[in-house]
């Protein structure tokens, strides 16, 4: 098995995000990332691929939100994000949880990751990162007028109207400015500033760069977690799989091989986000009609992970629905065409959803779970081996045996854990 993990495909990952709910949310981040990077790269700023990804990263700390109170996602009360972060007061807490949650993937510097946590604050003209915090919210302020281009005519009046209003701006160097304009008036240009493409020709070299898998898991948490909180009944569940896939592994295989599945676990479901929350949240039996969706997301999972060139993960993500006896989907794969990988993403993810609360059922223990895995693997369904040893690992972790939203921000934000608690307690959870 041959690892490589790249800027670049962490960057797909993060643009098959934009679908339903989420939509406008991505499209409005790779507005800002590509806008907020060529005017620092023109500047002649050294750090813009970085700032790329800080401006595709600035506001994933609003998703962040309770939903023990509804089964409707935020982004679904309103598609103007900025009304949204000033209705739910997270103007002044949603930098801090992004700032915290990409402060754990150990990539940026602390001036860096200092971009994301003032960004929606007037700092001193003194201050190091203040050129990049006008670059970043004269990229926002763009990217928030562009959005209003929804046909062809809309370029006439919507682009006039930007380039005043970039021209008007206060506080703004009249550099940055005349960089800004220059841009945004590149006819051949501003259409790929406009879509949710990466676009990656523009911004050649940086996003090929290899990074290890310990930092590419932390990536990939960013990509679970902004999947997992669409839903109240998904949002533990990526973290737990990708928790129950390491022990496993680790216990018959090696440390490498339980970071392989720690990373299969948290990107297993991605094609989900194309799944209707309506089928997701359905408390009845799903029709045929509706089931055919379901399944889908797991091809939609192997096409999304091709794409992002992670063709191992593919393999073994496409396979987490299928059964040893061939019962399976999408595939039909039997027992011998089967990697221990494939089987051991199985068994996590029976386990796992098991002792989580779906719509249409309550959470079972962890001892009913497991004794409903073995009757599975007593019907020749999943494997015994991998089995045995999950009784093994969910007997000595007792974090295996539960499923709690505080277990999934320990996951996440590590030795943050406690300040995000408390962030979440005193601002959201008290709504």
């Amino acid at each position: 098995m041959i690892l490589k993990f790249t800027l670049k495909s962490f960057v797909h990952l993060f643009k098959s995000l934009g679908q339903n709910e989420y939509r406008d949310f991505i499209l409005h981040s790779f507005q800002v990332a590509k806008i907020s990077s060529l005017i620092t790269k023109r500047l002649g700023f050294t750090n813009w691929g970085k700032v790329y990804l800080l401006g595709l990263l600035h506001d994933v700390g609003f998703l962040l939100r309770d939903l023990k109170d509804t089964t409707q996602h935020i982004l679904l009360e309103s598609l103007d994000t900025e009304r949204t972060i000033e209705r739910y007061d997270l103007r002044n807490i949603h930098p801090a949880i992004s700032y915290l949650l990409l402060k754990n993937t150990k990539f940026f510097g602390e001036e860096e990751l200092a971009i994301v946590l003032y960004h929606h604050e007037n700092l001193d003209g003194g201050s190091a990162i203040e050129p990049f915090m006008t670059i970043f919210r004269l990229a926002d302020s763009i990217s928030r007028n562009l959005t209003k281009i929804r046909r062809f005519d809309d370029y006439a009046t919507v682009l006039p109207e930007v380039w005043r209003k970039v021209k008007v701006r206060r506080n703004v160097p009249e550099s940055v400015k005349k960089i800004t304009l220059e841009i945004l008036e590149d006819y051949t240009l501003v259409e790929q500033l406009l879509d949710d493409n990466p676009h990656f020709e523009i911004f050649s070299g940086f996003f090929d760069q290899v990074i290890d898998i310990d930092t590419f898991i932390e990536f990939a948490k960013i990509i679970s977690l902004i999947l997992g909180t669409r839903s109240i009944f998904t949002r533990n569940h990526l973290s737990l799989v990708a928790r129950t896939s390491e022990a496993i592994a680790r216990s018959m295989l090696g440390t490498l091989d339980g970071k392989v599945m720690k990373l299969a676990g948290f990107v297993h479901d991605v094609g989900k986000i194309k799944t209707p929350l309506s089928i997701l949240h359905k408390k009845g039996k799903l029709t045929d009609e509706e089931w055919i969706l379901m399944k889908k997301h797991v091809v939609d999972t192997v096409h999304t992970l091709q794409e992002a060139d992670l063709r191992f993960l593919a393999v073994i993500c496409g396979a987490h629905h299928e059964r040893l006896d061939g019962s399976g989907y999408p595939m039909g794969l039997v027992e011998d065409q089967m990697t221990i990988y494939q089987k051991i993403l199985q068994v996590a993810d029976v386990y796992s959803a098991l002792i989580e609360r779906r719509p249409y059922r309550s959470a079972v223990s962890y001892r009913e779970a497991l004794d409903i895995v073995k009757k599975e693997v007593e019907k020749g369904r999943l494997d015994e081996k991998v089995f045995n040893e999950l009784k093994n690992v969910v007997l000595s972790e007792p974090a295996l045996m539960r499923t709690r939203y505080s277990d999934v921000l320990k996951d996440f934000f590590g030795d943050h854990y406690r300040e995000i608690a408390e962030i979440l307690k005193d601002v959201l959870w008290s709504r």
